[in-house]
């Protein structure tokens, strides 16, 4: 008999130190360690995310990636507004949203509010919108509150905050989010649809806020969906204007960084119907906007709507600067009320007025 062979076990050495993380097939590169901001400095990157996000760091770079998983925004009113502007935001990789509505959701409100399902009445819409988003992008934080904010509430909350989003439908939650808001310093973004009217406007703060707009009396006057009905299909067009408005705004720290990374805006003076027009720093202007177009390059944060009110005129918005209204209960208590002198804001809202 052949002596049978012992086989050998080969064993590696023990290794005192860590192995060295692996490198992402796709990017080639070791995926961050740290998702969190630390000592004031941007959150990095994860391998999953950088190849998630990978068309827009192609365009905005990753500095503008990583300013967004910085920010925690604030929405308020999940409706035909605010459901598909929180999926926007978490879609692009927000890093923190907190989302407020105490509304169930019903029947009447599906051709409009489209996130929804017949399954989903009955239940709060914070709920079945912070399932959605979690499903669709796990790397967002999301906190759903079933309740109205209070001033108390919004001033525990809003203060990491970079934007409050208001996309509520009534005069008290408006002037409520107005009024923390300022207190707070905190910029506000807020739409409102009624009818085939709607406006929007972005608050930085340091100028008009949303009561020099209304006045004193407006509660009296206005109106939402339920009593003058809705364009289901323009809610979603504001919807998108107004989520594209809130990433520039999230985003422009990072983007003023060289004249290259601006935003273009166009001269449409000799357009019949004037429209603002938001473009992405690399789009340039189509040959047909008007013969005599000429290209103005501005920084991002001068070509955001900044204190002014864009109302809805055939198919895109048109702004008109706001104005600092002496007397104003919210932005100006101690400065005494004066007439202010006649303004095209002033005139477009009074045509308008149920859209407040």
């Amino acid at each position: 008999m052949k002596p049978v062979k012992t086989p050998v076990m080969h064993t590696r050495p023990v290794s005192t130190t860590s192995p060295a993380p692996k490198t992402c097939p796709v990017t080639q590169t070791r995926p961050a360690l740290k998702t969190c901001q630390v000592a004031g400095r941007l959150p990095e990157l994860s391998a999953t995310e950088f190849i998630r996000y990978s068309r827009s760091i192609m365009h905005f770079g990753e500095q503008a990636q990583q300013q967004l998983k910085a920010r925690t925004v604030l929405i308020v009113g999940l409706g035909g507004l605010g459901a598909p502007l929180a999926l926007s935001l978490a879609a692009a990789g927000v890093g923190e949203l907190m989302l407020f509505d105490d509304d169930r959701v019903e029947l009447s409100n599906l051709a409009r509010q489209t996130l929804y399902t017949p399954t989903d009445c009955g239940l709060f819409k914070c709920d079945v919108l912070a399932a959605l988003l979690r499903k669709q992008n796990p790397h967002v934080q999301i906190k759903a509150f079933a309740t109205r904010p209070s001033a108390e509430l919004l001033a525990q909350l809003g203060a990491p905050c970079s934007l409050l989003l208001d996309c509520t439908d009534n005069f008290d939650s408006r002037l409520l989010l107005n009024q923390q808001s300022r207190l707070l310093q905190l910029p506000l973004l807020s739409a409102s649809v009624s009818a085939n009217h709607a406006q929007l406007y972005l608050l930085d703060q340091t100028g008009p806020c949303y009561q020099c707009v209304v006045g004193d009396d407006a509660a009296a006057t206005t109106g939402n969906c339920q009593s003058l009905g809705v364009d289901p299909v323009l809610v979603q067009l504001v919807a998108q204007q107004l989520a594209y408005v809130a990433l520039c705004f999230l985003r422009q720290s990072a983007l003023e960084r060289s004249a290259s990374e601006a935003c273009t805006v166009y001269d449409t003076a000799n357009i019949a119907a004037p429209v603002a027009i938001f473009s992405s720093p690399s789009v340039r202007a189509p040959t047909a906007l008007t013969p005599t177009a000429v290209p103005q390059v501005q920084p991002i944060s001068a070509a955001l709507p900044v204190n002014q009110l864009g109302l809805w005129q055939g198919l895109g918005f048109v702004f008109v600067p706001l104005v600092q209204r002496p007397g104003c209960r919210c932005c100006m208590p101690d400065m005494p009320a004066v007439l202010v002198p006649h303004s095209p804001a002033s005139a477009s809202i009074s045509s308008s007025k149920e859209l407040i």
